[in-house]
């Protein structure tokens, strides 16, 4: 039994074209953690000012004490949706990740046995 003297060169390529998909994979979960942390950084930021907006406009200390519990309440309550959120999509794209992380295998392992098979075939 020998092998096809092009089957190395095929899978290496097929070796090749693994990795190069899974660095894909890779870089689309870094931009999809990225944009989802740069939206909760604008969310907190906009919250902020606003506050920050009503805590200014206080003309007496009712006004300042009424700005300041309301901006404590409304930090923690915007925390805890953007961590919920966060956490949702944190959620979502690995599994998305572990799917297509799946499927980049499959593919690879039945491109490499359908190498070896076709190889062993011929050169037999």
């Amino acid at each position: 039994m020998s092998l096809d003297p092009n089957a190395p060169f095929a899978l290496y390529q097929t070796h090749l074209e693994l990795l190069l998909r899974l660095g894909n994979l890779a870089q689309e979960g870094s931009r999809r953690l990225l944009s989802d942390s740069r939206r909760t950084l604008e969310r907190a930021a906009a919250v902020q000012r606003s506050e920050s907006a009503r805590i200014q406009a206080a003309r007496d200390w009712e006004g300042l004490h009424a700005a300041s519990t309301a901006f404590a309440t409304d930090a923690l309550t915007q925390q805890t949706e953007d961590l919920r959120r966060f956490a949702t999509h944190a959620v979502e794209n690995q599994l998305e990740f572990a799917g297509r992380l799946g499927d980049a295998f499959a593919d690879w392992q039945r491109a490499t046995t359908g190498i070896l098979r076709a190889s062993l075939r011929g050169g037999a």
